[in-house]
């Protein structure tokens, strides 16, 4: 609570900083052209075919608030300008994706998701929403089981069940040489092992390329990644797992995110000794 309460400490001077950049289009769009380099105003007439006036009249507003610099009829944005800039940028995106899938984050438990990662969750920006529907109500298992027998590399996950195709699924990937990290709940770890084939299971962990660890406690996430997708399923309020939506990226920024969630969790587990 403390930590919150800091936050407010320069309420008014941010408020007011974000009211200068967000109360006008035309400075954000200079401002976003200057991201790119230093211009001058012929060359942001160009880039942004606003007219000389607005443009004459808002850098004169970005200098004299600090924003720019002016040299040989070039103009600069400084560091905290740009710094402004593209976290407000984030910011936008973050209520982007709070807004677009508004109904599942209500709808959901999020308290699996670390603090960092909801304080970046414009990083699933560019993620889509699949949902079950009356003529085809195993689509997003259906979506999911696709992105993971596609994987040709690394493939990551989180599982706080064990559905009946993941046995026959890694046994698969173990035999297409993919690297498997995995992490189960306590409970269903060892079921896990005993349903797939021991000798592909034996082989992976002779040659490293299937690692498996145990948490102790429950968790309420499902999240699978590989170097081209993140997939993501969260519990409902009443504590069943939504098989009905799934959140799928393709972007590496997502799956960044996804790997940093994958990786906080995972030193947390217990490993396995076959």
């Amino acid at each position: 609570m403390i930590e919150n309460n800091n936050c407010f400490k320069d309420y008014e001077r941010i408020k007011k900083n974000i009211k200068f950049l967000t109360s006008s289009e035309i400075r954000l769009k200079l401002l976003n052209c200057l991201l790119e380099k230093p211009m001058s105003m012929k060359e942001m007439h160009i880039k942004t075919n606003l007219s000389y006036s607005s443009i004459a009249s808002n850098i004169h507003k970005l200098e004299d608030n600090g924003y720019l610099t002016q040299k040989s009829k070039r103009y600069y944005m400084n560091n905290h300008a740009k710094m402004e800039l593209l976290n407000l940028f984030d910011f936008n995106n973050s209520l982007d994706i709070i807004n677009e899938f508004s109904n599942f984050w209500t709808d959901h438990e999020v308290q699996e998701l670390p603090k960092n990662a909801l304080m970046n969750i414009q990083s699933l920006k560019g993620s889509y929403l699949i949902e079950s529907n009356p003529t085809d109500i195993y689509m997003p298992h259906n979506t999911f089981k696709n992105l993971l027998m596609n994987s040709s590399s690394n493939v990551k996950a989180i599982f706080p069940f064990l559905h009946p195709d993941y046995p026959n699924i890694f046994e698969k990937l173990l035999e297409n040489g993919v690297n498997i990290k995995l992490l189960f709940v306590q409970g269903i770890t060892a079921n896990f092992i005993e349903s797939m084939d021991q000798d592909i299971i034996r082989n992976g962990l002779i040659k490293e390329t299937f690692k498996i660890r145990s948490l102790k406690n429950n968790i309420k996430i499902s999240l699978s990644l590989s170097d081209d997708f993140l997939a993501l399923g969260l519990f409902k309020k009443d504590n069943s797992y939504d098989q009905n939506r799934l959140i799928v990226s393709n972007t590496e920024e997502a799956i960044k995110w996804g790997n940093k969630i994958f990786e906080e969790h995972y030193i947390s587990g217990r490993k396995l000794h076959f």
